[in-house]
């Protein structure tokens, strides 16, 4: 089976997101928390691509690729051009919970304490031991104060040996540790738009315990990774009636017990780049994509047939088939389910257009 994951849908608590919603709700241990801040993308754009990576890995259906638009955006001549170009279903979820807890106080005490040691053993030393020496050179006494070393040596071991307790007593000391990933999962069907299989799952532990070498990161996407674990695992065990998919596509062998597996159709020739002129028609990829070039009070406007949609920076739903463009100008296309091309735009003038592609 081909399938698209779509963006997962965000309904966590706020809580959840901001450590100052927490904090109004007058919680202990804020800093303690993970928040959507702390990561370097948005969370359902992150767990939405591990999932579909995840899919990919274990091998449950023939193709799976990620869309980044959500179930709630999609249009139903979405759903049928997906269906046409042999996507089979599509992967939407929610995201009810993903946090993860760890709490960190007693051990960090001790780091702090042992610089401050550190940084206030040398003037006491330097005001007892160092020394005035006399020497004569040419003729000429000089009165010279020596620095003893040993004061610099006692603060770096002392910084130094502090630090290393207070890492070590952080990590090995039983604490406060929580995590929680709750998921909600469907598949459905391109073509009648009924859902193929749903399942939700939560992974959660709250619990007072040593946790060593980990932090609240690696709990919350640990917790993850479980839930994605268990929801493919029920996927693996289901089983899809051919009529809801699709009749026509399915193979031969297929059985009511076993896995529906489509085959992935080839993927055409992608031409490095194009020359469009000024209100023509170029067709291109084994004739399945035609590209319109004309002008629109001074504009030039370029028009697509037989792909999914066009989005300038990929955060949106794919949903526009023409654009305004101009020299220099970055866009690109999903052609199908598999294939997304990044169009540069190398000349722009009244005369047509130069338009380089690269796959993405």
């Amino acid at each position: 089976m081909n399938v698209v994951v779509l963006k997962f849908d965000d309904v966590r608590p706020r809580e959840e997101r901001t450590d100052s919603i927490r904090e109004q709700l007058g919680q202990q241990h804020i800093s303690d928390y993970t928040y959507d801040k702390e990561f370097n993308t948005k969370v359902n754009n992150g767990i939405s691509t591990m999932f579909t990576e995840h899919l990919n890995e274990v091998g449950v259906f023939m193709a799976v690729k990620y869309i980044p638009t959500s179930f709630t955006e999609m249009e139903p001549r979405t759903f049928d051009s997906l269906h046409r170009i042999g996507v089979d279903a599509v992967v939407t979820g929610r995201i009810h919970n993903f946090f993860g807890y760890y709490q960190t106080d007693a051990g960090s005490i001790l780091i702090p304490t042992a610089f401050m040691l550190g940084l206030g053993l040398p003037p006491l030393f330097l005001m007892s031991h160092n020394q005035e020496k006399t020497y004569t050179f040419l003729g000429e006494t000089f009165t010279m104060t020596e620095f003893d070393k040993t004061p610099i040596l006692v603060s770096q071991v002392t910084m130094a040996l502090g630090t290393w307790i207070g890492l070590t007593i952080e990590g090995m000391r039983e604490r406060d540790i929580e995590y929680k990933t709750k998921l909600s999962l469907r598949l459905v069907s391109t073509k009648s738009r009924i859902t193929l299989w749903e399942d939700s799952i939560i992974v959660e532990e709250k619990r007072h315990k040593s946790a060593p070498g980990t932090n609240k990161f690696d709990l919350a996407i640990e917790s993850f990774h479980e839930a994605t674990r268990k929801l493919v695992n029920g996927l693996l065990l289901a089983s899809f009636t051919p009529e809801s998919i699709s009749p026509d596509s399915v193979s031969d062998k297929y059985t009511p017990n076993s896995r529906v597996m489509l085959s992935k159709k080839p993927e055409p020739t992608i031409p490095p780049s194009v020359e469009i002129s000024y209100d023509s028609i170029v067709t291109m990829m084994d004739e399945q994509v035609q590209i319109r070039c004309s002008s629109k009070s001074d504009k030039l406007i370029l028009s697509f047939k037989g792909i999914i949609g066009i989005d300038r920076n990929m955060t949106g739903s794919f949903n526009e088939t023409s654009l305004e463009v101009q020299k220099n100008n970055t866009f690109y296309v999903l052609i199908n389910s598999t294939l997304l091309l990044r169009v540069d735009v190398a000349q722009a003038t009244g005369d047509g257009i130069s338009l380089i592609f690269t796959k993405y």
